[in-house]
């Protein structure tokens, strides 16, 4: 079963964003690297040069490794096995695999931190340039839902970080 989540930007006031949807994926412990591996193997630790590109399509799935493999027709580079993959997913180098069915002109989802987010969301990361902040969808009382604060990692740690060691990190500051 998919994990929905959404990636993107916050914005200088703390609170607005503008992010993409990712279909697959989208717990911490397998999006947190992921998107690690792409800003610093991929696009050299720049941000706004990585957010440019995932904020111009919707994803089935951040893989930077195995798109990039896959757009050079370079087996083993990737860290999974290929699997066949329906003709509206594409691969996009150094990010991952997105969806050539959606209008590449639509603008990126905008939000709020405060507003009742969406249930087909369970997970939101949003760079603020020098971190990658993570939210949980989850209930604030018996009617609402909010964006709850699950972690931050500094952006000069992704670059090494694992899912074991965000799932150790998220657990360890709960």
């Amino acid at each position: 079963m998919a994990t929905r989540s959404l990636i993107g930007v916050l914005d200088a006031d703390d609170h607005s964003f503008r992010a993409r949807y990712c279909h697959n994926g989208g717990y911490p412990d397998h999006q947190v690297p992921k998107l690690g591996l792409a800003l610093h193997r991929f696009h050299d630790g720049d941000v706004e040069r990585l957010m440019t590109e995932l904020l111009s399509r919707e994803w089935s799935a951040i893989d930077p490794a195995a798109a990039s493999a896959e757009c050079a027709d370079q087996p083993g580079l990737g860290d999974e096995v290929r699997q066949p993959r329906p003709s509206h997913i594409e691969p996009h180098g150094g990010i991952g695999f997105y969806y050539t069915d959606v209008d590449p002109d639509e603008e990126p989802l905008d939000g709020d931190l405060g507003e009742d987010p969406d249930l087909a969301y369970e997970w939101l990361y949003l760079f603020t340039g020098d971190q990658l902040r993570v939210f949980a969808n989850q209930p604030s009382n018996q009617h609402a839902r909010r964006w709850a604060p699950f972690g931050d990692f500094p952006v000069s740690e992704l670059a090494t970080i694992t899912a074991d060691e965000t799932t150790r990190r998220l657990h360890a500051r709960r």
